[in-house]
């Protein structure tokens, strides 16, 4: 459970932003007497249990949360333990839903569905949305929040053309947002929610940024979503995440990762704080 101990501390960044996202819409959710709740992409569970659950009316029966990863539903299920609030295996964009341990946990579907920074690790749109609106009863509703475009894509991107990273890095393309060079990723979601079934759609892009206090929290963000560093070599890796700060630097992806002096020839950032910029996609969506 390494990795995911190691999401819960540096996630700062997807707590600010689904804080903010709950925040604006948990008043626009029309809730009734027995909802039960279903946050798709949990994750470490911070942000379920920290954020989450304690803003749902005290009458909602249940909430469920389910990650494909089995380290982190573990991590979870041992540091989130509440009456209502419960933890499983299980992929979101499975080909066979009806026979998914999920399926079985929905019951006759969720009031409501939750989705956090998940969707953009994504690439068969189609299906995961598809199985929402499945696990969803008539008339439930979904909030979905997720990254349209994020210049760590661009850095992935860039990392993966380089002589010493390319062979480890050669899925690339899996682990970039299917929306990272949409024209109108708004619109384009749109698309599918009501291709899917959806028939209230309300979609739009939030420019959002966040700051991170030093090179080193950037670092430990990086490290904690990277899908590449368990690939590299272990007497390498310090070497990929100095590549990759310095492709952020070299391709101004962020501000405040500036060479330290004139003397720095080697692009390597600096210390002090950083700000990344990058686009949410928000829907609120109802069956």
């Amino acid at each position: 459970m390494k990795r995911a101990a190691l999401y819960s501390s540096a996630s700062g960044l997807q707590r600010k932003d689904a804080a903010e996202v709950l925040e604006e819409y948990m008043a626009r959710i029309n809730w009734s007497n027995g909802d039960t709740v279903l946050d798709v992409g949990c994750g470490s569970g911070d942000v379920t249990a920290s954020l989450l659950l304690p803003g749902l009316p005290h009458t909602c029966q249940r909430v469920l949360g389910v990650d494909v990863s089995h380290d982190m539903v573990q991590y979870a299920a041992c540091t989130h333990q509440y009456p209502r609030l419960h933890f499983i295996q299980g992929d979101i964009a499975m080909e066979h839903l009806k026979r998914s341990e999920l399926w079985r946990e929905a019951g006759p579907g969720f009031h409501k569905i939750f989705s956090f920074f998940c969707l953009h690790w994504i690439q068969e749109q189609r299906r995961a949305l598809r199985n929402i609106h499945a696990l969803l009863r008539k008339h439930g509703e979904a909030l979905l929040v997720f990254l349209a475009s994020c210049p760590i894509y661009t850095m992935y991107e860039a990392l993966a053309k380089k002589p010493e990273w390319k062979e480890y890095m050669q899925d690339v393309s899996r682990f970039v947002s299917p929306y990272q060079h949409s024209e109108d990723p708004a619109e384009e979601f749109a698309t599918l929610l009501h291709d899917v079934g959806f028939t209230s759609v309300d979609c739009k892009i939030r420019e959002s940024c966040h700051e991170f206090d030093s090179i080193d929290n950037l670092t430990e963000s990086l490290k904690a979503v990277n899908p590449f560093l368990d690939r590299v070599p272990l007497n390498l890796q310090d070497d990929f995440l100095m590549d990759s700060l310095c492709e952020i630097h070299k391709l101004k992806l962020a501000t405040g990762v500036e060479p330290n002096d004139d003397n720095n020839n080697n692009n390597e950032p600096a210390s002090g704080k950083i700000t990344a910029h990058y686009n949410l996609l928000i829907a609120h969506v109802k069956k």
